[in-house]
């Protein structure tokens, strides 16, 4: 099973909201806390049908970089994985 641990901002809230844009960072960890490439990580804005999928890289983190402010949902996947 996997964890969604972390979900990583480069930018404080505060500056979150003051930016045009922003990145967001997702850290995907195993159970013993080591970190997991190649996981799928989606991307979606809320209220929104468009999404953005990226893969973890041998950091685990899945990037998205010139995000709007807005409110988004984070979906990592896979088959035979869990994530909690």
């Amino acid at each position: 099973s996997y964890t969604l641990l972390d979900v990583i901002t480069s930018q404080s809230a505060l500056d979150f909201v003051a930016s045009v844009e922003a990145t967001l960072r997702v850290l995907v960890r195993d159970a013993s806390g080591e970190v997991v490439a190649g996981v799928p990580v989606t991307l979606q804005r809320d209220g929104s049908l468009a999404s953005t999928t990226v893969p973890t890289g041998t950091d685990g983190l899945a990037v998205f970089a010139g995000l709007a402010q807005g409110t988004y949902v984070v979906t990592p996947s896979g088959t035979g994985r869990v994530f909690e």
